[in-house]
């Protein structure tokens, strides 16, 4: 009798763009994270974040069974259940709410000019954007096979207007016609490393 072992191909690719440093915090929120799919777990270490983030997306697509990509950076702390509550609203792009290193919400509008502005209240639930953050977002895959690569371009200080590479990628989605939502009720960590040099004294460190 012969047997033959089945491959179960992923169905949702976990990418993580990794500064080549790992923090505890954000390993044990990694382990604990609960996924209800056959998972692909990706990293792309020591390259610019726009290359990353299209590398980890051209490998994910090989895998014609993957239903989703869900970015989680290598400084984001996230609740255990925050993959699960982002599936729960089948949604084609949406994310989580935090804060970011230029200490504003990762959530933006867009005005009629075409500049972005952070969000700085909201009621409910659900909250349909303009661009997000990619810290902590889940996206349907269908998105990527629409849009023409490269997905993510960081053209700050290369253009007037210039866009770090998840509003870059936000712009391609809303020009495709797909909405971008945030889960405000998910709000999670964002690492900012520090290092002591003397009393009451501090050096914020690159990350």
């Amino acid at each position: 009798m012969s047997w033959e072992q089945k491959v179960l191909e992923p169905e949702i690719a976990v990418c993580i763009p990794h500064s080549n440093i790992t923090y505890l915090a954000w390993a044990i929120g990694f382990r604990k994270l609960t996924i209800p799919f056959r998972i692909l777990y990706s990293t792309s270490r020591g390259q610019p974040i726009d290359i990353s983030r299209n590398n980890l997306v051209s490998s994910a697509l090989q895998h014609k069974s993957l239903k989703w990509i869900f970015f989680f950076d290598s400084d984001i702390l996230v609740p255990s259940d925050a993959v699960l509550r982002l599936l729960s609203f089948q949604l084609p792009m949406v994310s989580a709410m935090y804060y970011s290193k230029a200490e504003n919400w990762c959530a933006y509008s867009r005005d009629a000019g075409g500049s972005y502005h952070p969000i700085k209240s909201w009621t409910g639930t659900l909250l349909s954007v303009d661009a997000v953050g990619m810290g902590c977002c889940l996206i349907d895959k269908r998105i990527f096979e629409k849009l023409s690569p490269p997905w993510f371009n960081w053209t700050l200080g290369k253009e007037n207007p210039g866009f770090s590479e998840d509003i870059y990628f936000c712009q391609k989605v809303k020009q495709a016609g797909f909405p971008i939502f945030v889960d405000t009720t998910i709000q999670v960590g964002h690492i900012e490393p520090m290092k002591l040099v003397g009393e009451k004294e501090a050096e914020w460190l690159e990350v």
